[in-house]
């Protein structure tokens, strides 16, 4: 019982095991969404250059970017950057969701430590203290492995 009673009172306060904010009630998503604004860019196959993108959230389970990119459901992406302390932090999933053209979500199905260690760093700094983990961003990319 004192277990339970615990567990509704974490779940009242909305904090979680992972250390975030636990979502909404009406939230799907398993983790914790971070206001990000990050900018990257976007390389389809075959093409030479990238789109620029910008990564509008990020979690520990996935991101939503903006876009002007042509991506579909089901495509298969990476994600690569270095974060600020150094650490190549990498995460691949696949498009989840498109919203007029120019949104589109991504659900991780493989993280590494560092890209999680990241995204705890986000958790753990203001939005209006992020602006040095974006700047050590610069130079990421998505790129789209395959159309579904």
């Amino acid at each position: 019982m004192w277990l339970f009673g615990r567990l509704a009172r974490s779940l009242k306060n909305g904090s979680t095991s992972d250390g975030g904010e636990a979502p909404p009630a009406d939230e799907r998503r398993k983790h914790a969404r971070h206001p990000f604004g990050a900018p990257t860019m976007v390389v389809l196959p075959g093409e030479p250059s990238g789109v620029r993108a910008f990564i509008r959230d990020i979690s520990k389970g996935g991101c939503l970017l903006d876009t002007e990119a042509k991506v579909q459901v089901g495509a298969r992406l990476s994600l690569a950057f270095l974060s600020k302390s150094g650490g190549h932090c990498h995460a691949v999933g696949c498009v989840v969701r498109v919203a007029d053209n120019r949104h589109f979500g991504v659900q991780f199905s493989q993280v590494n430590m560092a890209f999680l260690g990241f995204v705890g760093s986000v958790s753990s700094t203001s939005p209006e203290g992020r602006g040095d983990l974006i700047a050590a961003m610069r130079g990421s990319t998505i790129e789209i492995d395959s159309a579904p």
